[in-house]
């Protein structure tokens, strides 16, 4: 994320921008911990593991076919772009889940 206090405020805004910078990415770390530690249950999961052996026979598979290396790159291409949105999406869920939470507690909190 970049921050305009850089240019608009000098040496002052720099450190504003390096300590906001810095406590995003400390906040980051933290809730990736978070989601790490309580992924743990599932990871090891019987739904997990026969999700995993489903893309494991898929990819099988698709090697059995015997395609050319540049048919092959962009389904692995393919396949990282996928992996990498899903990825993203599910990181801004897991932080808007977050949001979302401690909305509900300020707004029993409110009654």
């Amino acid at each position: 994320m970049k921050c305009d206090l850089r240019k608009n405020y000098g040496k002052k805004g720099r450190r504003i921008c390096m300590q906001k910078e810095d406590w995003e990415e400390r906040l980051k770390a933290l809730l990736s911990k978070f989601r790490e530690d309580n992924m743990y249950d599932y990871r090891n999961s019987e739904e997990y593991q026969n999700d995993q052996e489903k893309m494991n026979e898929a990819s099988r598979k698709i090697e059995m076919l015997n395609l050319n290396e540049k048919t092959m790159k962009a389904i692995n291409n393919m396949s990282d772009i996928e992996n990498d949105t899903g990825t993203a999406y599910m990181e801004q869920a897991y932080i808007q889940g977050i949001c979302d939470g401690i909305r509900l507690v300020k707004f029993f909190q409110q009654n």
